[in-house]
């Protein structure tokens, strides 16, 4: 075999060269595409604060972004963040809205393009074509009607300053001829030097010269472009106004709706004055307007004016009247030393900002004793706990308020009353079992006697009598318990075949005695009376939460002598004859199944009575307790996982971070939370929930530079849109750490170096 002499030849080193060479540029390459995603982010984070200047919150088709550096397209999703110098661009029916860090707020309609800046904090739009609205009513920053809190560019080297509090289209026609209307608040457009003030009604036309034309258009006062409205159900009522501009004699307003934007489906047309109203009630869903003007007389209007109609997009959306659950109606509150705590409850909905609840003394609600705001919840209620009101008759309710971003209004919930009292001694205890007229056998193979009434929170204890008088003097039996109850067992041999009545009075915390109950009858009896066997559960059965509101269990009952006039009786109060029944079934099977149930203790009982009359009714309710419903477990595989930085090691990889976690048994839907945190508070940056994926991906430009930040998991099992069992939550910290990468600006402002 021919042997190698171990030596390269050129060949081999001109190889390795290349590759070398290659390498080198590669990573030449990387290093000028990542110094451009350092200086988008620095640039936008040093004019916001936050790294990025807006965030795409809403979306429908395709829409898509460009960065000023580059040269390919991408796809934009909800909650995607905008820098400075990007490119905005929608396709054919399609729409985005987005929402910059002042809280303004524009809608970019179909076939639209935009590039956004920013200057000095106050976001710069270079408008190219398509439809535009601009809503600035929620922007902060200035007072409303001073400085600018939006600056608009239109190709011919127009500049619109809106301000704080405006709301205004603005649409590039056919030959680049612009449109400009306000609904509310001022802008003022400059041209060349020369400066023109819009307000409220105003329409500025423009051909692409930049000649100000006077064409009749018509500008929609109410509602506002792409506005979202709330209403209760049904048929919602919506006001439409609108302002004819440049208008002949002649000519007259045509308001058309449809559910389609090419007003092909449910189409409605309403003709009006120049300048009038109209009110259609229109069922949930989007619908879309356009207003233009026709000529008195005429079936239509000309292409022209509809092509430069006022139009927008508008969704009603179903939000229900909130309903107060607790305290219910006639609730009654007492304390003796300290004011109780009250817990308001209410149906709460996730498009409500925050509840105005409020607490009176009188039904009108003038001057209100409790008034608060309550932030909205993405749960099913909402809740306040309040000690401070005092003694009296209190009416309560809660408003839904609405933030900016809809119109309409809700109804406040139905108004509640409570009352609360004061007692300056200790109440005589209600008596719950035996009920009046009971018959019970002093057998010798008797069993336990029960005899209970209710709780009192402030009582230290009870004293129990058995008298043979009404009014209970010279009792015979005469017992101090800690208890709600007395056990008469069969050892005691007291009483005898007789009538008796009983009774029973508290001792204060204080040591101050209550007055004794109104006395109750009953009847011993030395044969054997057969009452009523409560089966099943037996006593102290306790059911899982889950169990009990899945596959409900069943009682049992059953009775030596036929019973006749049976009824079934369950409910949380301790004696089920008195107040609310949850099951009140007559002449009910011996095997009962019981509806879905929620954690609580449950007090059921069997009234019935021999073919002769004897009362054989159950003599002691029987009881079992629903624990609560077990949290699922918190999920696994938590990442990012506890200390986790994010640096620019982990930005040359990905833009964005993603919280994962492992499945967790039963569990069919997640709710992720993610939150700012510094200074000993929380602040809460994103939300997702009832969402049945285990990762969630954010762009880590949303959080800023640098930050310490918290994110919770939390599995939950739904049915039918309903929460079943919740889970542990998980929660892991980490941090954002990118550090700035400067940039300097050379005398030539048409060169800028990037080091």
């Amino acid at each position: 075999m021919p042997q190698t002499t171990g030596k390269w030849d050129v060949r081999n080193y001109l190889v390795v060269l290349f590759c070398l060479l290659g390498a080198l540029f590669c990573i030449r390459l990387f290093w000028i595409d990542l110094n451009q995603t350092f200086n988008r982010f620095s640039r936008s984070t040093e004019r916001t604060g936050t790294g990025a200047l807006g965030t795409v919150v809403w979306k429908n088709g395709i829409v898509q972004r460009r960065f000023s550096d580059r040269v390919l397209w991408e796809r934009l999703q909800e909650v995607s963040p905008v820098y400075e110098g990007d490119y905005i661009r929608t396709g054919e029916k399609s729409e985005a809205t987005i929402q910059f860090t002042g809280g303004l707020n524009i809608n970019l309609e179909e076939n639209g393009l935009v590039q956004i800046f920013s200057s000095d904090t106050v976001p710069r739009i270079a408008f190219t074509q398509g439809a535009m609205s601009v809503n600035a009513v929620t922007s902060s920053g200035a007072a409303s009607g001073e400085a600018a809190s939006l600056i608009l560019e239109t190709a011919d080297g127009g500049k619109v300053n809106i301000t704080q509090g405006a709301v205004l289209d603005v649409r590039i026609m056919a030959e680049e001829q612009v449109d400009l209307r306000i609904t509310e608040g001022r802008a003022d457009f400059e041209q060349n030097g020369a400066l023109q003030s819009l307000s409220g009604g105003d329409v500025l036309s423009m051909d692409n010269l930049g000649t100000i034309l006077a064409e009749a258009r018509t500008v929609m006062i109410t509602p506002r472009p792409a506005a979202r409205l709330l209403s209760g159900g049904g048929a919602t009522p919506v006001d439409f106004s609108w302002k004819g501009v440049n208008y002949t004699g002649d000519d007259r307003t045509r308001l058309e709706l449809a559910e389609d934007r090419g007003f092909t489906r449910n189409v409605r047309r309403v003709t009006g004055e120049a300048a009038g109203e109209a009110r259609l009630n229109l069922l949930p869903g989007i619908w879309f307007w356009r207003a233009y003007p026709v000529r008195a007389g005429a079936d239509a209007g000309t292409a022209a004016a509809i092509a430069a109609a006022a139009a927008g997009r508008l969704t009603v959306s179903v939000v229900p009247a909130p309903r107060t659950l607790t305290p219910k109606e006639g609730e009654a509150y007492h304390y003796r030393s300290s004011l109780p705590e009250v817990r308001f409850q209410w149906t709460s909905a996730p498009e409500i900002e925050y509840y105005l609840l409020e607490a009176a003394d009188n039904p009108g609600f003038q001057n209100p004793a409790l008034q608060t705001t309550v932030w909205g919840s993405a749960g099913e209620t909402g809740s306040f706990t309040s000690s401070t009101l005092g003694p009296g008759r209190w009416y309560w309710r809660v408003q839904p308020i609405l933030n900016d971003a809809y119109q309409g209004s809700i109804a406040p919930s139905n108004a509640a009353s409570f009352t609360i009292t004061e007692r300056a001694a200790p109440t005589a205890p209600i008596l719950l079992s035996p009920r009046a007229e009971a018959l019970i056998s002093l057998a010798e193979n008797r069993q336990d006697i029960y005899f209970s009434w209710q709780n009192e929170p402030e009582a230290a204890s009870y004293t129990f009598l058995v008298s043979r008088s009404p009014d209970l003097a010279a009792p015979l039996l005469t017992r101090q318990v800690t208890t709600n109850y007395y056990v008469y067992n069969p050892a005691e041999n007291i009483l005898e075949k007789e009538r008796y009545y009983w009774g029973v009075y508290q001792t204060g915390t204080d040591g101050v005695l209550s007055p004794v109950s109104p006395s109750r009858p009953f009847i011993t009896a030395a044969e054997e009376v057969h009452p009523v066997r409560l089966a099943y559960p037996p006593p102290g059965a306790e059911y899982p939460g889950l169990r009990a509101l899945q596959k409900p269990d069943q009682v049992r009952w059953s009775s030596r002598d036929p019973a006749v006039h049976v009824r079934f009786i369950l409910s949380r109060n301790p004696d089920p004859l008195t107040g609310e029944a949850l099951m009140n079934l007559a002449d009910p099977p011996s095997s009962i199944p019981l509806i879905p149930l929620s954690e609580g203790v449950y007090y059921w009982t069997i009234r019935a009575e021999t073919r002769d009359g004897v009362n054989i009714s159950a003599p002691v309710p029987a009881s079992f307790r629903v624990l609560p419903i077990l949290l699922l477990k918190a999920p696994d595989g938590r990442l990012p996982e506890n200390g986790y930085r994010f640096g620019p090691e982990q930005l040359r990889r990905s833009s964005s971070i993603t919280f994962r976690w492992d499945a967790v048994p039963g569990a069919n839907a997640y709710n992720l939370a993610l939150y700012r945190e510094g200074n000993g508070r929380r602040q809460l940056i994103r939300r997702w929930e009832n969402s049945g994926r285990t990762s969630q991906t954010l762009e880590v430009s949303l959080l800023g530079r640098t930050g310490s930040f918290v994110w919770q998991v939390e599995a939950l099992s739904r049915t039918a849109g309903a929460i079943e069992q919740r889970g542990a939550v998980g929660e892991n910290r980490f941090t954002v750490d990118l550090p700035a990468i400067p940039h300097y600006t050379a005398s030539d402002p048409d060169i800028v170096y990037d080091l």
